[in-house]
């Protein structure tokens, strides 16, 4: 299999795995009041790691794991999807959060199979407004650290620089 098989399945393997993190228990620790009750949260991205994506996220106390799945274009296209663990911090509904994770974009065209993995670092700020509801704004900061490009000819390496991303999001949460 050649390099840009590897990666492109790799990727692709990665995204098949990714909805089961949200089910694997997240430990919390109480500080300052936090509860550590669980609650699922499932909403809609504009920005960010896609121009819309859909979101869910498992959170535990003041840790989550989260999945985002979108699109930059028609859905046949192109396929984005990121996987995050995050921290909120503070108590109250406006709440900072920072997290990591990977973030990972595959591209399908003519002229062949493309795809990329970021290393994503997000700072939010969370605003839980109606209990249940909550509207965010996030900037990702993304690094390349695989590249597969479209043309097998062209292997010159991801490039180092750190890329910020903005997105906003809507969330509804609930307790099982």
């Amino acid at each position: 299999m050649t390099r840009q098989g590897r990666l492109t399945a790799s990727v692709l393997a990665a995204c098949l795995l990714l909805p089961a993190v949200p089910s694997l228990p997240l430990t919390a620790q109480a500080t300052g009041g936090a509860s550590s009750e669980t609650q699922i949260r499932v909403g809609i991205l504009l920005g960010g790691t896609s121009l819309l994506g859909i979101v869910s996220e498992y959170r535990r106390g003041d840790w989550s794991g989260e999945l985002i799945v979108g699109t930059f274009g028609p859905f046949r296209s192109v396929f984005s999807a990121a996987l995050t663990a995050k921290r909120y911090f503070s108590g109250g509904g406006l709440r900072p959060v920072v997290g990591g994770g990977l973030w990972g974009v595959a591209v399908w065209g003519d002229d062949g199979v493309g795809s990329l993995l970021t290393l994503r670092l997000p700072v939010a700020l969370d605003w839980n407004f109606r209990g249940d509801h909550a509207l965010g704004l996030e900037v990702g900061l993304n690094r390349a650290i695989a590249v597969d490009r479209v043309d097998p000819t062209d292997d010159a390496p991801p490039g180092s620089r750190i890329v910020p991303f903005p997105g906003a999001y809507y969330r509804y949460g609930w307790t099982p």
